[in-house]
């Protein structure tokens, strides 16, 4: 068939003929899930101020989003299994979640087996920050002292198996150049 169907090896997916034609085909492929653009994003930020100490956090979320994870084992002659595949499927295990991983060739057919939910929350930013505004930052000629310690992408809350949701390459949703950085920052903010 065109889609390799005839190359099919013991312990790949087997595929739903959705048109009952006898093939799979390009004519079984039926919209699952949701697009690779979030139909809703949400940010919430809350933050307070007491006697010279503040703290800050924003959350960022999106729904109704469907994101393509296939981990490319032995791809491009590298040789690289993903732990998401460690349950394989073998002659002793034939009701794995992943197909028995083989170097240099890629399953033909994956169905929707890789297609996650995208939906998440995350704390976007934090911060924890005290100004201080006694007489000695005055007479040392400063206006304000403020020390400070703040992270980004500090947690995620998904259901997808690594945090590559905004680190793709060129609109490709099935995989992204890095998984996404934490960072945190510790300084000072002077102002004369």
């Amino acid at each position: 068939t065109e889609t390799n169907d005839l190359k099919k090896l013991p312990g790949e997916y087997n595929l739903l003929d959705y048109n009952g034609d006898g093939q799979i085909t390009s004519l079984d492929n039926v919209p699952y899930g949701y697009s690779g653009i979030p139909q809703n994003t949400y940010s919430y930020t809350l933050g307070m101020d007491y006697k010279g100490f503040s703290i800050m956090a924003q959350f960022y979320a999106v729904n109704n989003v469907s994101r393509w994870m296939t981990p490319l084992n032995f791809a491009n002659y590298q040789d690289v299994l993903f732990s998401c595949v460690s349950d394989y499927w073998t002659k002793v295990n034939q009701s794995a979640s992943s197909p028995l991983p083989r170097w240099k060739t890629v399953g033909q057919n994956l169905g929707n087996h890789y297609l996650y939910d995208g939906s998440y929350v995350r704390l976007k930013t934090a911060e924890v920050a005290y100004s201080f505004e006694n007489k000695w930052v005055k007479r040392a000629g400063m206006s304000s002292l403020k020390l400070y310690l703040n992270g980004e992408n500090l947690f995620l809350w998904t259901k997808l198996p690594d945090d590559r949701e905004a680190a793709t390459q060129g609109g490709d949703t099935s995989s992204g150049a890095y998984p996404t950085c934490k960072r945190f920052n510790l300084g000072i903010d002077l102002t004369f």
